[in-house]
């Protein structure tokens, strides 16, 4: 085993002693990097932002996600050696607002930015124990949920 992932760790806390939800993810998140030293396995936790990101209509892409966007994040946060944030803006999907925005010049198929670009799906590293912190992009591929490098 090199990789194990973990989808939506809250799915995982029937059971575990402790008060608080933020308690209980605690213990879950505790015993996954006990397990990943010991072990030597990267573990990767998967989880999901709070809607109030969403609500940062004014912030630039890469401003959107802070690790505190993480429902119940404390626990997680501390415990993990890097965070990683996924940001695609889902309402460019919408054919209407698309139109809209090509309109007024603000679509662009080949920036970086997800907030301009309906096939491009930032990366933003918000965590980093052991390197540097930072965004890239990458290609977004809807069709079949594909994420690949960035061609343009």
């Amino acid at each position: 085993l090199d990789v194990l992932f973990v989808d939506y760790v809250n799915k995982y806390v029937t059971g575990i002693s402790g008060i608080t939800l933020t308690e209980k993810i605690g213990q879950v998140t505790s015993i996954l990097k006990e397990f990943a030293l010991k072990e030597k396995v990267c573990v990767v936790l998967l989880a999901q932002a709070n809607r109030k990101s969403d609500g940062n209509l004014n912030l630039e892409y890469y401003e959107k996600l802070e690790v505190n966007d993480i429902q119940d994040s404390a626990r997680i946060e501390q415990d993990s050696d890097q965070v990683i944030a996924l940001y695609r803006n889902i309402k460019l999907d919408n054919p209407q607002i698309r139109e809209n925005l090509n309109k007024e010049g603000k679509l662009d198929y080949n920036s970086k930015k997800a907030e301009k670009n309906p096939n491009c799906i930032n990366l933003t590293v918000l965590k980093n124990r052991h390197g540097k912190k930072g965004t890239i992009a990458l290609n977004w591929d809807g069709d079949y949920s594909r994420i690949s490098n960035f061609m343009r």
